[in-house]
């Protein structure tokens, strides 16, 4: 799948998300305006804003929004709300910035934004990890969507995230050690200060201006007949051993057997 068509989605799925909440604030929200329904009932506002937060998490449901945009479409209302009346000292900007800097910072080292693993990429995994103890590395691990539901699945096999946004490693981390998952551990770092030998399998999910030089460390590090396999972004020029077509359309899972 190629990044413009990636990058395309994405929009895509924002564009629907911003107009599902334009479209239900308006059919919600305008005649209440229009007939002052606050002087009956002065819990009016807070109601529709409720309705509208369900009804917008529904229509992206609905039209099968990946898991995390269904959630921003139900809180995006109350954060445009907290916008307006909430946030009206300085520091609690400064507040926002840091937060969004330490899941986002790294992508000014890193080169790669933070999107999530789809919700079904432990099904798609499944198949093709092996059937014996085996170790897992997930290259950019973010806050453990792979990793946990993985190792709950697979008592016997090793998994090790590595990412390096502070936040997501902070938080997946921390209840991995907290959790019931004693087959799973988080790493704060850069890939290349990793050594893949020990792996039997390699994930990633980056982005195609980091492809070339995780595959050129995969085949330098790697063992024979070990697995290297990329959620939605190719190699260029290295067909995949088998690609998966994921739910998504043109998207797909490739492997490259070692």
């Amino acid at each position: 799948m190629s990044s413009k068509r990636s990058a395309w989605i994405r929009f895509r799925s924002a564009l629907t998300v911003l107009a599902t909440q334009i479209l239900i604030a308006s059919v919600l929200f305008l005649p209440a305006l229009q007939f002052d329904f606050r002087s009956k009932f002065p819990f009016t506002p807070l109601l529709l804003l409720l309705v509208q937060a369900a009804l917008s998490a529904a229509v992206a449901r609905l039209l099968r929004l990946e898991r995390w945009w269904v959630l921003m479409s139900f809180f995006a209302p109350f954060l445009f709300l907290a916008s307006l009346f909430v946030i009206t000292d300085h520091w609690y900007y400064l507040l926002i910035f840091i937060l969004s800097f330490t899941i986002y910072g790294a992508t000014f080292r890193s080169r790669v934004p933070y999107f999530p693993s789809p919700d079904n990429i432990t099904d798609l995994l499944t198949p093709v990890l092996p059937i014996a103890s085996f170790k897992f590395l997930d290259v950019g691990s973010g806050f453990g969507k792979v990793l946990f539901p993985l190792a709950s699945k697979m008592p016997s096999a090793y998994f090790r995230g590595i990412e390096l946004a502070w936040m997501p490693f902070f938080i997946s981390a921390l209840f991995a050690k907290i959790g019931k998952h004693r087959n799973v551990e988080f790493v704060l770092g850069d890939f290349q200060h990793i050594s893949f030998t020990e792996f039997d399998v390699v994930y990633t999910y980056l982005s195609p201006v980091v492809m070339q030089s995780v595959w050129a460390k995969a085949l330098a590090e790697m063992r024979h007949g070990t697995l290297f396999i990329s959620y939605e972004f190719n190699v260029d020029g290295r067909k995949a051993d088998f690609e998966i077509q994921c739910v998504e359309e043109g998207t797909f899972l490739y492997v490259w057997k070692m």
